[in-house]
Formats: C-alpha cells, structure tokens, sequence
C-alpha cells in the first residue's frame, strides 16, 4: 500500500506541476491563477497510466515539454492528436534513434527551460512566504531531476 500510494503522489505532484506550468504558457489560467479544468486534466492522465502499465509501458504522463507546442501555437486537442499520430509512427524508426547521441536532444531541453523561465515573474517578491518556496520549487526541480520532488520540496517550504 505504501508503494501505491508513494506513486500516486510522485505522478499526482508531477502532472499537477506540468499542467499548471504548460495552462500558464498557454494563458488559461483563471484571474486567481488557478486551472480551471484541472480534474478532467487528471482522470485523464491517470486514465492513461492505468491503460499503460497493464501493456508494459514507462510511465504515462503529461510532460513540460509541451509548452514548446503551446508556444508555437497550438492550444487544443488536436495538437496531442497529431502529436500522438507522430509518436505512432515513431515506432517504426524508434532504432533509428540509438543512433542519436545523448548531446544532440540538449539543445530542445535548454529551449524548453528558457520558456518556463517566466513564470517567476508571478511571483510576490515582497512576501517570503510566497517568494522561499518559489525559490526552493524552482530550484530544486533541476537539481533532483524531478518535478515532483521540486514541488513536494516547494509544498514542506510553505508556512502554515
């Protein structure tokens, strides 16, 4: 029970992240700053985790990477449609990409964070219980390697 329960938090926190910063590049954020269509978001993520493990995938879930997409304009359900008809087709060449070295997918990552950057400037600079885990959110995403942890470090930095 643990074991469940430590993933769903991990894959919760992580979708929740990723939702949250791709709804604020694609300004759908309401004025409070809040997604308003969050919970359909979320059954649908966790809808394709439970499809996915049965068939032996990774883990399914939604990835900051489609704020690249947003940004270039595409803001509906027929970009992850087309996105996913690519991936499909992806399979067919997927030995063709061992051939790519780690080094040459550095540059969309570097452009990825470029376009989150902004999101500090929502940030109240004034107010240290808003700013310190913003800061500590912000930060320790990079280094752990994890959204999830960057936001459940960010949740412990927040005062009661």
């Amino acid at each position: 029970m643990i074991v469940v329960l430590s993933f769903l938090l991990v894959d919760l926190f992580d979708t929740a992240g990723t939702l949250i910063g791709v709804a604020h590049q694609a300004k759908m954020l309401d004025a409070q700053g809040n997604f308003p269509r969050l919970g359909p978001a979320l059954i649908a993520d966790s809808s394709a985790t439970v499809i996915g493990a049965p068939v032996g995938t990774s883990s399914i879930t939604s990835y900051i990477e489609s704020a690249s997409g947003v940004r270039a304009g595409g803001r509906t359900g027929l970009t992850a449609v087309a996105a996913a008809c690519l991936f499909i087709l992806g399979l067919f060449f997927a030995h063709l990409a061992t051939a790519i070295p780690p080094y040459a997918t550095a540059p969309a990552t570097v452009f990825v964070a470029c376009i989150m950057a902004g999101g500090p400037d929502d940030i109240d600079w004034k107010d240290v219980t808003e700013y310190a885990p913003g800061v500590i959110t912000a930060l320790s995403m990079p280094l752990t390697f994890s959204v999830a942890t960057g936001i459940g470090l960010g949740f412990t930095a927040m005062s009661p």
